[in-house]
């Protein structure tokens, strides 16, 4: 990166490590998210779009299904939000790990860089634009004549192949206004189109070049010539600071549109018998175009999509687990919506897909007929998936007979513990020692350039079987409702922007007048979860705070992708490298931070 965004990078970092959250906001706040619609339908499918059959009608075993989501269930570091899978067209599993609804729009992260190259791939097809040519020539008004002769060998092919070797990264992102400006400033580190190098401001860079070759903004033609006649209309998509498409994350969309496209791509370009794009495109995404890590995926890379273990497949992938498969030697789609703390395809996740539908070659029979029995075992293991939770803990809850449309995490047989007692004691307002975390997971408030202030005070109270908690920050006062070993729903507010969220809390623990309970507030419309463990005394409350997935356990794969040593950045530049396991204690408290509380008389 270039030394200036460097420096600007290490003193945000510096500024997170000390707990200043009211100062991250570097680039101006503008509020863009829409309005949550709650849907009154959980299942809301399209009745146009999919049929839905059991697993039989397409010669798959339902008991060979129930196989693979309760290998899913019981890895933890999966941590999966929502599964769909189409065979021949037809959706044979639609559902979600409670409290995530599939009738919720669903962050995509990096998957939406695979909608920008079936963009571009309109664009080729009506001959606007070669991927040969150079985007110093396409952006010129963008650039000057030093950064034009550091830049002038980088093809749109380039963009497309993660090759250009840019500097400019996602880290910049954070702490520059004008993008374009910068990717074009930044160093160039590498021969363009020799080596992989993952960076997303690559695909914002292509996103601005479709403008200038159409005229049109990324999203008006996006919208136009993919989403319209695939009929997606429920979908948004974030801005930059300069207010054009991020392009290479910030699409939220539900995941039967998801599954829309994939099934265009599965039927070579073509929906509903209107061809949406060329087959020579689509077939170009399931060819390797440059060899990648194997720590990132071992089988290469194409225009967007990472190349799939099975011959011929494909992946739109997301960090954290957004994954939309297309095998096209079983004719299948297969859709993952995750909080996992993997990067890249080579995950958890994608070992159990390859697993069970592209290793296996037996799992497909002929004529088979519907088995009523496993089928319903089937919706029963549906119906009681929940995000986060032991898998063993599923096992023993009351089965209930039904299809997909009602979720387990409603029908959970309720605990015969009296609990009165501990509600009462904590039943207190706290204030806190220190106030640098807050209810929203720290990841999201940097992807989403959304930070809020610090907690000063939080309170409990009981409300009939609801516990309330307040938190005050020295802006505002939220309340949250948190369902009693049960998940509630309802609305975070934070700098005019509202987040659907799904609360809960149980006691785990109740000893020697000590009390530890339990939080867990899920931002369903995104990957990520606050935890916190309170520790109760007569007196006081230790609070510790965490997310999920574990920030910790993705920071080193972000800064060695960006560029930034950011475990080894020192909070003052003057002291010795000595400092660094200091540093790194700093870093862990920003993350994890333990808080004491004492009872406000």
């Amino acid at each position: 990166m270039d030394i200036k965004i460097q420096l600007k990078t290490v003193d945000w970092i510096g500024k997170l490590m000390i707990g200043n959250i009211d100062r991250l906001n570097v680039n101006k706040y503008l509020p863009q998210k829409p309005i949550f619609e709650k849907s009154e339908n959980e299942s809301n499918l399209d009745s146009n779009a999919f049929d839905v059959v059991v697993p039989e009608k397409v010669g798959i075993r339902s008991e060979y299904i129930e196989q693979f989501l309760v290998e899913l269930s019981k890895n933890r570091d999966i941590d999966v939000h929502e599964v769909m899978i189409l065979k021949d067209g037809k959706i044979i599993v639609n559902t979600a790990f409670a409290p995530y609804r599939t009738s919720i729009k669903h962050i995509s992260h990096s998957m939406c860089k695979s909608i920008v190259s079936l963009a571009l791939g309109c664009l080729i097809d009506d001959g606007k634009i070669d991927l040969q040519e150079k985007i110093v020539d396409i952006l010129k008004q963008s650039t000057n004549v030093f950064n034009s002769a550091r830049m002038r060998s980088i093809t749109v092919e380039n963009l497309l192949t993660m090759s250009t070797g840019v500097n400019f990264n996602e880290a910049g992102s954070i702490v520059e206004n004008d993008w374009l400006a910068a990717y074009f400033d930044s160093a160039v580190t590498f021969e363009p189109g020799t080596k992989f190098a993952y960076n997303s401001m690559n695909t914002y860079v292509l996103g601005r070049i479709i403008e200038v070759k159409t005229g049109k903004d990324l999203f008006d033609y996006i919208q136009e010539r993919l989403l319209n006649p695939l009929e997606i209309y429920d979908w948004y998509w974030e801005r930059c600071p300069q207010q054009h498409l991020k392009a290479g994350w910030g699409l939220s969309f539900k995941i039967e549109d998801m599954a829309k496209i994939g099934q265009m791509c599965l039927d070579k370009g073509v929906w509903k018998g209107k061809r949406i794009i060329s087959e020579a495109w689509i077939e170009e995404l399931a060819k390797k175009k440059i060899d990648t890590l194997k720590e990132q995926n071992e089988y290469g890379y194409s225009y967007y999509t990472w190349i799939g273990k099975s011959e011929g497949s494909y992946i739109f992938n997301g960090m954290l687990g957004q994954n939309m498969v297309i095998i096209p030697k079983n004719n299948m789609v297969v859709i993952t919506t995750a909080g996992s703390p993997r990067l890249f395809p080579n995950s958890e996740i994608m070992c159990c897909i390859e697993k069970y539908f592209m290793d296996s070659q037996k799992f497909v029979e002929s004529g088979l007929t519907d088995n009523p029995m496993q089928y319903r075992r089937l919706c029963n293991v549906m119906d009681n998936l929940e995000f986060n939770c032991d898998y063993n803990e599923i096992r023993t809850r009351q089965i209930y007979h039904g299809g997909w449309k009602r979720k387990g995490h409603e029908r959970i047989r309720k605990s015969g513990i009296d609990r009165k007692k501990e509600f009462e004691f904590i039943s207190n307002r706290y204030s806190l020692k220190s106030n640098n975390v807050g209810i929203m997971p720290l990841f999201i408030q940097c992807l989403h350039n959304n930070y809020e202030n610090g907690i000063n005070e939080m309170a409990f109270e009981m409300q009939e079987d609801i516990l309330i908690m307040k938190v005050s920050t020295s802006k505002e006062v939220h309340e949250i409702p948190l369902g009693i070993n049960r998940y509630v729903y309802s609305q975070y507010a934070l700098n005019e922007e509202i987040y659907e969220i799904a609360s809960k809390c149980n006691i785990v623990d109740a000893y020697m007048g000590i009390i530890v309970m339990d939080i867990k507030i899920v931002f369903v419309e995104t990957t990520n979860t606050r935890t916190i463990r309170c520790i109760f005394r007569n007196d006081s409350v230790k609070l510790e705070f965490n997310e999920l997935p574990e920030i910790g356990k993705i920071i080193d794969g972000v800064s060695d992708m960006m560029n930034i040593p950011i475990r080894d950045i020192n909070v003052n530049p003057l002291t010795a490298l000595n400092e660094i396991e200091f540093t790194k204690y700093k870093i862990e408290n920003v993350l994890n931070p333990k808080i004491q509380a004492s009872v406000v008389e």
